[in-house]
């Protein structure tokens, strides 16, 4: 055999070693890959069972709140099986079927939670979608625009908020929040009221106020806040002694004490209270009714050529009302909620 053909043998035999050392080293190297990516999938899901049996727990639900990832998952299912085209609608109302109200309604409304969030976003849509309070964030993070649902992570304005009334109000940019005895207080509206079973049709106007928490307010105390927030006195009347409004599950904690009520941090809660005309403008022999009310402060004409605004006294604090917006407005003029607490009176 020459020189020249054990050479050759000997280069072929280091190739197929090389080759198979390579295969081994690869198979190894992807199994090692394989098992991280298997233990990362794990931790998150055990993550994120932690969070749902936090939420269970935390605002005492029996449905567990599926991740976007999920619902998207279940809508793939759905889709696979039908026969015919499924609008938001029917998917929502299939979700709802299977998976209870909660995660119905975070489809409907894109509150849906998933792992790209930081855990405060998480808590401010579960606050969102639960209804114990309003967050000072609106997050909307929908799958594919369903329903006409954009996605959103912005600090709220003061139009995104609850009110009682609709149409031309007063507000006041209170750049923050107040402590009025252990309450945080701040942006009144005040509005024209109209009863529609008041048969002498007073001038009434309602008053809606913002209350901010700064931390969490447990279960166990969620009670003594609200009594704190009864005992408020706002332009002299008592709220606890009004038929004020609250969001539902607020108001359903007083009949069903197996509910729990959590406040989270940076959310708000509201009140709202209708009193005469006169407990926040001044007295004016003219104002008989609804209609004098109206003319007077609330339609276009008065508010172009307003010669007063509504003053709101809370604790020692009067807040002058000097923004009057309609609905339309709200979106182009609406003020940033600021969520701190600037004072104290």
């Amino acid at each position: 055999m020459s020189k020249k053909s054990v050479a050759m043998i000997v280069v072929g035999v280091a190739v197929v070693f090389f080759i198979l050392g390579a295969s081994f080293f690869q198979s190894d190297n992807s199994n090692e890959v394989e098992k991280e990516t298997d233990d990362l999938v794990k931790e998150r899901e055990k993550t994120e069972q932690v969070t749902k049996d936090a939420i269970k727990d935390e605002y005492g639900i029996e449905d567990e709140i599926l991740t976007k990832e999920e619902i998207s998952d279940e809508i793939t299912k759905y889709k696979r099986e039908s026969d015919e085209d499924l609008e938001d609608e029917d998917i929502r109302d299939k979700i709802e079927e299977e998976h209870g109200k909660y995660n119905a309604r975070a489809y409907e409304f894109g509150l849906m939670i998933d792992e790209s969030m930081s855990e405060e976003d998480k808590k401010f849509v579960i606050a969102e979608l639960i209804g114990n309070s309003v967050p000072i964030k609106k997050i909307v993070n929908p799958i594919d625009g369903e329903f006409g649902n954009k996605e959103e992570n912005k600090i709220k304005k003061i139009g995104d908020l609850p009110r009682i009334e609709l149409g031309e109000s007063y507000y006041s940019d209170t750049e923050g929040f107040f402590e009025v005895d252990g309450v945080n207080v701040g942006y009144p509206v005040v509005s024209q009221f109209i009863d529609p079973e008041d048969e002498e049709d007073k001038p009434l106007v309602s008053i809606v106020m913002y209350l901010y928490t700064d931390k969490d307010i447990k279960e166990s105390k969620v009670n003594n806040y609200l009594d704190k927030v009864r005992d408020l006195e706002v332009s002299g009347y008592k709220v606890g002694d009004k038929d004020i409004q609250m969001p539902d599950r607020i108001e359903d904690l007083k009949e069903d004490k197996e509910e729990k009520i959590h406040l989270g941090k940076d959310t708000l809660i509201y009140f709202g209270m209708v009193v005469p005309y006169d407990t926040v403008f001044k007295e004016d022999s003219d104002i008989e009714n609804s209609q004098d009310l109206y003319e007077k402060f609330f339609s276009e004409d008065s508010i172009e050529g307003k010669e007063e605004t509504p003053k709101v006294k809370v604790g020692d604090k009067e807040i002058d009302l000097d923004i009057e917006m309609d609905d339309e407005e709200l979106e182009e003029k609406g003020f940033i909620i600021k969520p701190e607490v600037v004072g104290s009176k």
